[in-house]
């Protein structure tokens, strides 16, 4: 959570659906034949971003304390970019079937990941054509666009990693439809939940190289102080 960064928050979501397709396996192997490879999709979920001026600074500051460390604490917030990443997964498998063996792949699974909220937060003390105003938006921006092109990036890994993993991992023998779904789905489940967790960690860590104590100068200093004009900072 950063001061112009904003409040980022991700939301997990695993939504997970099966759509049987039960054929009869020749004679009784323990083995399962040869079924085609999972397609693997990740759609991207974007949405523009909506501009809100209906907080004071002081508003500003409670929305964000409670999750701000110090450092962005002592910046004081006139403004935030706030977004909420969610994802979904969808899988759909085909079962094979005979009275001893049961064989359980992913015929398709969808992943919808991104940006499902963004507000860019400028305090309404600053007049919208006032030069401070836009140094502010303009850093707001520089987050949004800092999440479109870590999101560009994920979108491929997530593609490829997904894919890696359901090949490696073949037909599944289950000793029940349910058994096999199960395990088909936490696999998928638990791919998606490693990649998510890294972007996470390369999320905050790309907004952090720009919420740095110096950029925050920078902004607060910016446009011969006309800040303080309209803000007196101090909690």
């Amino acid at each position: 959570m950063t001061w112009c960064g904003g409040m980022r928050r991700l939301i997990l979501l695993f939504l997970a659906t099966c759509v049987f397709a039960s054929l009869p396996l020749p004679g009784r192997a323990q083995t399962c034949p040869p079924m085609p490879a999972p397609e693997v999709v990740v759609e991207p979920v974007y949405v523009q971003p909506v501009l809100d001026l209906s907080k004071t600074q002081r508003e500003l500051f409670a929305a964000v304390s409670s999750t701000a460390d110090a450092t962005e604490k002592a910046a004081q917030p006139i403004g935030f970019n706030y977004t909420d990443v969610t994802y979904s997964v969808d899988v759909r498998n085909t079962v094979l079937t005979d009275r001893s063996t049961i064989c359980v792949r992913p015929s398709r699974a969808t992943v919808r990941f991104g940006i499902s909220t963004n507000i860019i937060y400028v305090s309404n003390e600053l007049p919208p054509n006032s030069c401070i105003f836009h140094e502010v938006f303009d850093h707001e921006m520089v987050h949004v666009h800092i999440d479109h092109r870590l999101l560009r990036e994920m979108l491929n890994r997530l593609q490829a990693v997904l894919r890696q993993a359901l090949d490696a991992a073949g037909p599944i023998v289950a000793s029940s439809e349910q058994d096999g779904v199960q395990r088909v789905t936490r696999l998928a489940q638990d791919v998606v939940d490693r990649e998510m967790h890294a972007y996470a960690v390369e999320r905050q860590q790309r907004h952090g190289e720009l919420d740095t104590p110096e950029e925050y100068r920078r902004v607060t200093a910016s446009c011969g102080s006309e800040l303080f004009k309209y803000i007196s900072l101090g909690h």
